[in-house]
């Protein structure tokens, strides 16, 4: 039994009836904790946990076919030959049985779809593109997968503008080695500023989540930032439009 759930799940739920409808005699579960309600042993690592020799040895001579492996929102990174991602790999192939749960199925782009895909191939060398697989011969169920952003409009002042302008070169002088820090670090800082002007909580536009609410002004990191969400949900849409209809 393979599956990929994709979207709002009730995890607890499908790993039980898994469980039952399967003679599942051990639970071994990567990622996100989660409770399930099931007399039959239960083992959890995280994401983290998963290259050290203290759970990978033990794990390869534990797990077998009557074993459930549960893949809980565990998509930490874009590389797809990321270490971690070949562990799991591992014991992923060895259960006879596996689900997999992710509420968002991509990181930044389409081809991070691939990540959960290849975790329910038996080939540990296949690694197809994106544009060549049809999806189709896993039982994929899509619920409400989707982003919606709420924006929140902030006019900073002249003087706020002046400050995160120092910022960006203070920043910019400081770093050496990863440019990636520059629009981090000053988004951290105008999200600081914006949130002077506007009521409530607000999210940080770097991490996308299911549900935002996000503060938008007038500087160039905001409108990279967003650019960056537009971006994001165009290839959420294509995955989605390219799981067979039928799931």
């Amino acid at each position: 039994m393979k599956k990929i759930y994709l979207g709002t799940c009730d995890a607890s739920h499908e790993i039980s009836q898994s469980i039952a409808s399967f003679g599942v005699e051990r639970v071994f579960v990567v990622g996100d904790d989660i409770v399930i309600d099931t007399a039959v042993p239960v083992e959890r690592i995280t994401y983290a946990q998963s290259i050290e020799y203290r759970y990978y040895y033990s794990w390869l001579q534990s797990i077998g076919p009557t074993s459930l492996l549960v893949w809980n929102n565990a998509m930490r990174t874009v590389n797809r030959y990321d270490l971690h991602y070949n562990c799991i790999r591992k014991y992923m192939q060895q259960a006879g049985h596996r689900l997999i749960f992710e509420r968002l199925p991509i990181r930044k782009s389409r081809e991070d779809f691939m990540i959960l895909w290849d975790m329910m191939q038996n080939n540990p060398y296949l690694r197809e593109p994106y544009d060549e697989v049809s999806f189709s011969g896993i039982e994929i169920a899509m619920r409400d997968v989707s982003v919606s952003v709420e924006e929140v409009p902030v006019e900073l002042t002249d003087e706020e503008l002046d400050q995160y302008a120092a910022e960006k070169e203070r920043i910019i002088a400081g770093v050496k080695k990863d440019t990636n820090v520059v629009p981090r670090r000053l988004l951290k800082f105008c999200e600081a500023l914006a949130a002077r002007h506007a009521d409530g909580k607000f999210d940080s536009k770097r991490i996308i989540k299911p549900s935002m609410r996000v503060t938008v002004t007038q500087t160039g990191v905001d409108a990279y930032y967003m650019g960056e969400i537009a971006s994001y949900i165009q290839e959420l849409k294509h995955v989605l439009e390219k799981i067979p209809s039928e799931h």
